[in-house]
């Protein structure tokens, strides 16, 4: 199956892989976040979870799911507090369960969703959800012959396949839900802790202001209304404050993997232990469970330099970037893993976040709250890594925010 949907996601260019409808994308240049309607103030930043569940939904699917619109339809509350109420707090009982799964037979284990628990409550909650949902994504894009969406992508490649070797329907209907559920909530806060850091650095946020209203400018003078994906590639001071954001704040944190085979991993830079044995190389057995630390990556000093764990975008600037190495897809970064099992999407999420921290950074300062009660912030390992303010409900993370004129 993962042969199959690699060759069927994976377009030649991610540009083509937007649908050709997008007057509704566009208009979310009219996005303010819903704490500001009227007058500066305090924001939540997760809220920005409704915008980008709202672009994936047109630009992956052609389907406008409204979230925008209505924060309350179906598709907003099979999402809300699902991080939280599904991996952020695991019980003791459900920690020691899933040490065992790997000896559970696959047609057993999945039985294990029907447990009444919070967290697996919740999980089926949604899956029953979007097991209603995807069929309608999938009927409205059977009317589309040329379709350019995934659905449509999907339904098409799915068809000319070996009838033997052809996904069934439920696994098709499964692929929205994990596209929607990997692909807009780790935008979101990938987001969220990019604004976070600009808040606390104002100097770098008045750079990419100045940067992207000069690309605006230049854009406008050649009569286009908007900035293309060129363009937003070109705005060097916005890219290297998201990849030192990335950096600093994986989405994702670590990797999960199984050894297909016995093999010896050479390390780049040997450890000592406490017993002052220094080991250069690691012997992993076939079968053997593997987790990968994008966190610990990311912010190496070996690597990044010795201010590796300070926010620095300069790192990004120039010809400094990362030391002896190249990993994954993406400046030197693993948040999108690399070589085959790279993330399928991760060209549409950078996309994604240059458009929305351009606009959303020409229409607003951000800065840090005055009230301390909502400024320690502390980021946990959920699925994904969240931001929380102790004492305050759910995933938070406040920022100010003041309209420019």
């Amino acid at each position: 199956m993962v042969r199959t949907l690699k060759k069927v996601k994976m377009p030649p260019s991610s540009i083509d892989f937007l649908p050709p409808r997008t007057e509704r994308t566009i208009s979310i240049s009219q996005y303010r976040p819903k704490d500001t309607q009227q007058t500066e103030g305090t924001i939540s930043l997760p809220n920005s979870r409704e915008l980008t569940l709202d672009i994936i939904g047109l630009s992956g699917f052609d389907f406008d799911f409204g979230a925008l619109d209505d924060e309350d339809n179906e598709v907003s509350q099979a999402y809300k507090g699902l991080m939280v109420d599904g991996t952020l707090y695991p019980s003791k009982f459900d920690v020691v369960l899933k040490s065992f799964w790997k000896y559970i037979p696959s047609d057993i284990l999945h039985l294990v969703r029907f447990l009444p628990m919070k967290s697996y409550m919740r999980f089926r909650r949604y899956t029953l959800f979007m097991r209603k949902f995807a069929p309608e994504v999938f009927r409205k894009s059977e009317s589309r012959d040329d379709g350019k969406d995934v659905a449509s992508v999907l339904q098409r490649a799915n068809s000319a396949e070996d009838p033997a070797k052809r996904l069934h329907p439920n696994e098709l209907y499964d692929q929205i839900s994990t596209i929607l559920l990997a692909g807009h909530d780790t935008t979101s806060y990938t987001l969220t802790w990019l604004f976070w850091e600009l808040a606390k650095n104002k100097s770098w946020q008045a750079k990419v202001r100045e940067e992207v209203m000069a690309a605006r400018n230049n854009a406008a003078a050649r009569g286009d209304d908007d900035l293309s994906a060129a363009d937003l590639d070109r705005i060097p001071i916005l890219n290297a404050v998201l990849k030192e954001s990335m950096r600093v704040h994986p989405i994702v944190w670590y990797l999960a993997r199984i050894a297909e085979n016995d093999d010896v991993i050479p390390l780049a830079f040997p450890v000592t232990t406490k017993t002052g044995k220094t080991i250069s190389a690691i012997p992993i057995r076939k079968g053997q469970g593997i987790q990968v630390s994008i966190s610990a990556y990311n912010r190496m000093p070996e690597i990044w330099g010795e201010d590796a764990h300070e926010f620095n975008p300069d790192r990004f600037l120039g010809s400094r970037g990362a030391k002896q190495t190249s990993v994954g897809v993406f400046s030197n970064l693993l948040n999108f893993s690399g070589g085959l099992r790279a993330c399928i999407g991760w060209r549409f999420s950078i996309l994604e976040q240059q458009a929305l921290a351009a606009m959303l950074l020409e229409k607003f300062e951000f800065s840090i709250p005055q009230d301390s009660a909502v400024n320690d912030v502390k980021r946990k390992p959920s699925l994904v890594m969240v931001p929380i303010v102790e004492d305050q409900p759910g995933l938070s993370l406040f920022l100010e925010a003041k309209p420019i004129q």
